[in-house]
């Protein structure tokens, strides 16, 4: 299975760092305008949940990036090392304006962590 076959076929999303699922005020409502911001400037309507899906899916699709980093650490090293990964990954995409390279992080891809392992071999959790 590939990550958009898993998206599409409405196989649950599984993280390895589940929320708990109370984003309160003021956080809530800014999380929603943000999304309706995006939704806006593809033209899809809020109501429209198939195009809110499809433009979903093109995270997983890597909006036709022609290539794609990961990068992870053994939950052993803790929370210091994830944060020590997650600067790593800001320079690297900074330094990758120089010559006019785009970059994207992308958070939806922790939903499939387990697809994510078995492509590149990694053990299981």
């Amino acid at each position: 299975m590939n990550l958009t076959a898993g998206f599409d076929g409405g196989v649950k999303v599984v993280t390895d760092l589940p929320g708990d699922g109370r984003t309160g005020a003021p956080w809530q409502d800014r999380k929603r305008g943000c999304a309706r911001a995006l939704y806006d400037a593809m033209d899809i309507e809020w109501e429209d949940k198939k195009g809110r899906g499809l433009a979903a899916c093109r995270n997983y699709e890597f909006f036709g990036a022609p290539h794609a980093v990961f990068l992870g650490v053994h939950d052993i090293f803790g929370t210091q090392t994830a944060c020590d990964v997650g600067m790593h990954a800001q320079t690297l995409m900074l330094a990758m304006t120089a010559p006019g390279v785009a970059s994207c992080a992308q958070g939806m891809l922790r939903n499939y962590p387990d697809l994510v392992r078995e492509v590149f071999g990694l053990d299981p959790r």
